[in-house]
């Protein structure tokens, strides 16, 4: 009961193979209803290497290790989702195999948000060089303002990054970056407004 009603995407075999118990969030998270998921082999087929993880997943009985590492997904509509996948087994206590369990963590939204922390570190380093991006224009001389507003835009990213993440890091991200954009370009008409630009 607590497996099926988990949000982490748990999936639960028996010794052989057999898939006994893919909750909702597994089910949801790969695109599949459980009728197509019928063994650990059509797991491993919902990857974009199948061989590999099949292969990792036979290795559990041998290394009685639990294995984890980051994979593609690949998603019914032709997308690659980035996940990490944690598989162990559950041994008996003679040292026999019982079953396996695979858990499944959606990556997209910490890969989203090191792309936007990326391209908004990649702005700020344009603007603070004085140069004019497609996303961000400042003036071409030094400006203390403009430094400012620089200079808080990086700390503000910096905080954000590093913060507890999830689905609002990258929103967040973007939304400093339009911020950023929206001050440099008012204090750019102020300037020129007044005549200093």
């Amino acid at each position: 009961a607590t497996v099926q009603t988990s949000s982490e995407a748990v999936a639960i075999a028996d010794a052989d193979g057999r898939l006994m118990l893919p909750n909702a969030a597994f089910l949801r998270l790969v695109g599949r209803n459980a009728e197509s998921l019928q063994s650990l082999s059509d797991v491993a087929a919902l990857f974009t290497q199948p061989e590999f993880v099949r292969v990792t997943l036979a290795g559990l009985r041998n290394a009685h290790q639990p294995w984890s590492g980051e994979l593609a997904l690949a998603r019914p509509d032709g997308t690659a989702m980035p996940v990490n996948l944690r598989a162990e087994l559950v041994p008996g206590r003679d040292g026999s195999v019982l079953g396996f369990i695979v858990i499944l963590l959606d990556l997209s939204d910490r890969e989203r948000a090191s792309a936007a922390r990326k391209h908004l570190e990649e702005v700020l380093a344009l603007a603070s060089q004085g140069r004019r991006s497609g996303d961000l224009a400042t003036p071409h001389d030094e400006d203390e303002v403009v430094t400012a507003i620089l200079t808080n835009a990086s700390l503000a990213a910096m905080d954000i990054a590093d913060g507890p993440g999830g689905a609002t890091t990258a929103p967040l991200l973007e939304e400093l970056e339009n911020a950023t954009q929206r001050a440099a370009t008012l204090y750019s008409q102020i300037r020129s407004f007044v005549g200093k630009g």
